[in-house]
């Protein structure tokens, strides 16, 4: 595909994500392009940049390696003060896209409602008085897409309740994506 469909996939999950670990890129691509140093989630601020360059992508539905996610990584670690990034970066990289490509703009907003919610919920499991600034800007940039959001067809079911439910109560939202999480923990082991 082209590098509109790539990035149209990334941003709906369809087959496809940002993280570094699920492509394999031409080293003339990076000739451009480098990794943000020192900065988390340089995949997300990094990849759609890189696949934007590109004339053809090949996207292959196979897993050609196991991903192994260590105790004490950065994905599993607590939110810290370092993880708020995510927020800038997000609003940025989808701003960028929506620039490109305006007609993905319901796809970028899916992205970056979906990457706050699930920053939300990151900050929740601290605590629900952590980081209250940054509650508060994820609250704000959701409410200010909540239309958009709840009118689009292309956003699932389960992904608007989780949407509605930041908005409406945050000990309800934390509940059931703790739940959720809970019982797909549950069913790998099996």
């Amino acid at each position: 595909c082209d590098s509109k469909e790539i990035t149209r996939m990334m941003l709906m999950n369809d087959n496809m994500e940002h993280g570094i670990h699920s492509v394999l890129y031409k080293v003339e691509l990076f000739n451009k392009i480098r990794f943000p140093v020192g900065l988390l989630y340089e995949d997300f601020a990094t990849t759609y940049y890189i696949l934007s360059l590109c004339k053809k992508v090949m996207v292959i539905d196979d897993c050609g390696y196991f991903y192994r996610v260590r105790p004490e990584s950065i994905m599993t670690s607590k939110v810290t003060a370092r993880n708020m990034t995510l927020i800038e970066t997000a609003q940025q990289v989808c701003s960028d896209i929506v620039k490109k490509y305006p007609d993905l703009e319901i796809p970028a907003l899916r992205k970056i409602s979906i990457t706050y919610l699930n920053l939300y919920f990151d900050i929740l499991n601290v605590g629900f008085r952590a980081f209250p600034e940054e509650q508060r800007k994820i609250l704000a940039v959701l409410k200010k897409y909540e239309k958009e959001f709840e009118s689009a067809s292309i956003i699932n079911k389960k992904e608007k309740i989780k949407f509605r439910l930041a908005l409406k109560n945050k000990a309800f939202f934390y509940v059931i994506c703790k739940s959720k999480m809970i019982l797909r923990k549950i069913s790998h082991e099996k």
